[in-house]
């Protein structure tokens, strides 16, 4: 082909073409070995010998490699992370990446986001991700539908686990939401869950115009590709349906059901709970057959909850009305003394709030209480008041009355509200007359 030919001049001036290969320009190649670098340390070394010869795809490519430590797996052993010259080569190709922003396309910029969101152990250098914001607000009209699906993943990821200096700026947002609607069609099944979740999670204004017809085009998108969707995907869509409140939406949930009915046995503990917890939170119930699969996963994957997986588990089961079998309560019960020691506030409220709820109150165990309240008692001071009462509640439906956590609970509360004062009253009065 002629492209990979070289053009020669003859001794009579005339044009001919040799069958040699044409010489790749020597950023390319550079790019090339930084992509084939097998180890962090051999990626270190070619960065500070080639450092000078960088441009600005280049020092991307390294910093995203380098980053996400995308070599063989004995590459990414616990010794390499605390090497130093790994920090310093991610250093010196921070500064350049940021020094050389302006010449970076959309792909290089998306590229450069999405791994300072997935890599969440390091906090980029002053000034870089401002840079990156401005310069992917330049170039968003060229984002591709992976692209802008990755920005948008990063952006909420980041904004996610960052204080507010990190949020991303209202009009980058407005031009990637202008961006994912031009380019809807093109988007994946996962591009389309990781869209969908990056709106909820972004909090972007309802009333906005845009926003709801993007929304809409991504409602009709996921229709489309249901039955495409792996159990990932399915929950992250329907976690991201329950937070914007799209559960009016009924011939979409009504194909996603058909689709994790189809798949549910193969879900994962945090996907089987966020199914789970998606369909409490917008209050429908999946059908019987759906519902059965869901118990019945559960019932398999439970023993690997984690702590808030297992709270929410319990919680959507107490939401949906749906009464777990012994063996799943087994299960529940089980797990719930491994990992309470790891729960917060909340999910020690809700999981009270759950015990006492599914009428199997007779059937918990002691000890399942025992450790719940223990840890409690050692974090105390995080309950809020409405986790302060709805952990009275569930005290007196259990029949159980911890009159040391009782105290501190009530000693740490703030101003509490009618509701609340009840609660106290009752559960003050019955602790007293409780052996525990």
């Amino acid at each position: 082909m002629i492209e990979l030919q070289q053009v020669l001049v003859c001794a009579e001036g005339r044009r001919c073409l040799s069958a040699t290969p044409a010489r790749k320009p020597a950023r390319t190649r550079l790019n090339q070995e930084i992509i084939a670098s097998c180890s962090a340390r051999v990626l270190c070394e070619l960065v500070q010998k080639r450092r000078s010869d960088m441009n600005g795809v280049n020092a991307a490519t390294a910093y995203r490699k380098l980053l996400l430590r995308q070599f063989d797996a004995e590459q990414t052993s616990s010794a390499l992370e605390a090497d130093p010259a790994i920090g310093e080569a991610l250093g010196m190709l921070e500064r350049l990446v940021m020094a050389k922003v302006p010449s970076l396309g959309a792909r290089e910029v998306s590229n450069a986001l999405h791994a300072l969101a997935t890599c969440k152990a390091r906090k980029p250098c002053d000034g870089l991700m401002v840079a990156l914001e401005e310069r992917l607000l330049e170039v968003s009209p060229e984002l591709s539908a992976q692209g802008v699906a990755n920005s948008l993943w990063a952006l909420a990821s980041l904004n996610k686990t960052t204080e507010s200096a990190c949020q991303p700026n209202v009009k980058l947002l407005e031009a990637l939401v202008l961006r994912a609607s031009d380019v809807v069609q093109e988007l994946s099944p996962q591009g389309i869950s990781n869209t969908l979740w990056s709106l909820a999670r972004l909090r972007f204004p309802l009333a906005q115009p845009e926003y709801i017809a993007l929304v809409k085009l991504l409602a009709d998108r996921a229709i489309e590709v249901s039955q495409s969707l792996n159990t990932q995907e399915i929950s992250i869509t329907l976690w991201a349906l329950a937070k914007l409140g799209l559960k009016t939406n009924r011939k979409l949930l009504n194909a996603i059901s058909e689709r994790a009915l189809a798949v549910a046995h193969e879900s994962k503990p945090q996907e089987t709970s966020n199914i789970l917890w998606a369909f409490a939170k917008m209050r429908v119930r999946p059908d019987p057959k759906l519902s059965l699969v869901l118990m019945q996963r559960t019932e398999s994957v439970g023993t690997g909850f984690k702590a808030q997986e297992l709270s929410n588990s319990l919680y959507a089961l107490t939401r949906l009305g749906l009464e777990p079998s012994p063996t799943l309560l087994h299960v529940l019960t089980s797990r719930t003394l491994e990992v309470a020691h790891k729960m917060n506030a909340h999910a020690i409220s809700t999981t009270l709030q759950a015990f006492s709820k599914l009428r199997v109150a007779e059937q918990v165990d002691q000890e399942v209480v025992l450790s719940l309240t223990q840890r409690a008692e050692a974090i105390c001071h995080d309950f809020k008041p409405r986790e302060i009462h709805d952990t009275l509640v569930a005290f007196s439906k259990l029949g159980q009355f911890p009159g040391h956590l009782l105290q501190l609970l009530l000693s740490c509360a703030q101003p509490l509200d009618c509701q609340t004062s009840a609660a106290k009253k009752s559960a003050v009065l019955e602790a007293q007359h409780s052996p525990m």
